[in-house]
């Protein structure tokens, strides 16, 4: 190959790289993220539907202060249990409890996160096993 022919060569990918870099195909967003009490919402698909999530974020206070009748109110079980099951999940409910003042202090938040694992069970656990196991660990810090 000559030198005239291996410079164009080069020509031809110096040429190539500046226009593929000059000439990104634009980026396409990704949907903005719904935010409840300042914390990104997991994906619907994660753990709940929309409605669920709903429920567990406005009761997570409760939740976490053992103020939920859970026999009165079996649905919160499942949904409590299936929100525990995820990580993401998990995350979010913290958020939002410190967030608007449910927990304040660290050791609240282990003590929620502590909770949401207990919830973890499958099957979830019966109203009875829950005040038990709130019996056993109250609370840190004043009361509600």
């Amino acid at each position: 190959m000559g030198l005239l022919s291996r410079g164009l060569l080069l020509g031809v990918i110096i040429i190539g790289t500046i226009s593929c870099a000059l000439f990104e195909p634009p980026s396409i967003t990704p949907p903005p993220k719904e935010v409840q009490s300042g914390c990104l919402m997991p994906p619907q698909s994660v753990a709940l539907n929309k409605n669920e999530l709903k429920i567990a974020g406005a009761t997570i206070g409760d939740f976490a202060h053992g103020q939920l009748d859970y026999k009165s109110q079996p649905e919160l079980v499942t949904i409590m249990s299936d929100a525990s099951k995820d990580s993401l999940m998990v995350d979010y409910l913290v958020c939002v409890a410190s967030s608007r003042g449910d927990v304040t202090t660290q050791e609240q938040r282990d003590h929620l996160r502590s909770k949401l694992d207990f919830m973890r069970g499958s099957p979830p656990p019966t109203p009875a096993q829950i005040t038990e196991w709130q019996a056993d660990h109250p609370f840190p810090g004043s009361a509600r």
